[in-house]
């Protein structure tokens, strides 16, 4: 479970502003907190990364006044995100957390979504309401071990065919070769130059398509070659990936479509 961690020092200066605010038109006048629970967000804008692994963060939340236990209601706007209805605070109690849950969300999806303090749980100076976003992530698993050649970037022969760990996302046909061209480097007696750490991909039928990667190759020694989906087709048959990607440079151009230039040979099952 996640839980955000914030300073203290910053907490010691915001609540003051929580319990007593100044009226600018009109100097001297003091905002008297009275039965009020002063509560506050420390600011006005979170974001979470779940998963069906790790479902649920915590946000905490904080009060001016503390003489008595409370139960402070929330509106949100959350779809299919979980929140909690309400915060409870002890007496004596100036934080508490409140729960958000991944809910309904599926690897690769969001929410945005507002969630409120009441205007009577609230005090002038107070950040009552906070825009809330949910990533959901997708969990991976290990497939297996596969081969991967990439006969663009690597043309020399003794650098293709060689093993790598796949893993699969739970619930999905997608895929990932972990560190995919390392290998090769290293079958060479060459060092990348941060080469993707994943190559992401996805089987629908015949048809794959995947996400942009870096080969571990610069161009000019200075920005980085990626792969990306160009105008062939990436297919899967008989157990083997094949891609042809557009090979690129960002903000300088392209070397175009390379057909079959990646095999992968997935684990067999």
């Amino acid at each position: 479970m996640k839980t955000i961690n914030r300073y203290i020092i910053v907490l010691v200066a915001l609540l003051p502003l929580c319990i007593s605010s100044c009226d600018t038109d009109n100097e001297g006048a003091i905002y008297n907190v009275g039965d009020k629970a002063a509560v506050t967000f420390l600011t006005n804008a979170y974001a979470y990364t779940l998963s069906n692994a790790e479902p649920n963060a915590t946000l905490t939340v904080y009060r001016g006044n503390v003489a008595q236990a409370a139960d402070i209601k929330l509106t949100s706007t959350a779809v299919q995100c979980e929140v909690s209805e309400t915060v409870h605070f002890d007496a004596g109690q100036n934080t508490a957390t409140l729960n958000i849950g991944i809910g309904k969300l599926k690897g690769g999806e969001s929410e945005t979504f507002t969630i409120a303090f009441p205007e009577t749980g609230a005090t002038p100076g107070c950040t009552s309401k906070a825009s809330i976003k949910v990533q959901a992530a997708f969990s991976w698993s290990v497939f297996g071990t596969g081969q991967f050649t990439d006969q663009w970037t690597f043309e020399d022969a003794k650098a293709h065919g060689y093993d790598v760990s796949i893993e699969k996302a739970d619930g999905y046909e997608r895929y990932r070769v972990v560190k995919p061209y390392d290998k090769g480097f290293e079958l060479l007696g060459e060092t990348g130059s941060n080469p993707a750490s994943y190559l992401i991909f996805t089987i629908d039928g015949e048809k794959v398509s995947f996400e942009e990667f870096a080969i571990g190759y610069n161009y000019q020694g200075k920005t980085p070659i990626k792969g990306r989906m160009g105008g062939l087709p990436n297919t899967y048959a008989n157990g083997i990936v094949t891609l042809s990607p557009n090979y690129y440079v960002p903000g300088v151009g392209s070397f175009g479509d390379a057909e079959g230039a990646i095999t992968i040979v997935m684990p067999k099952k």
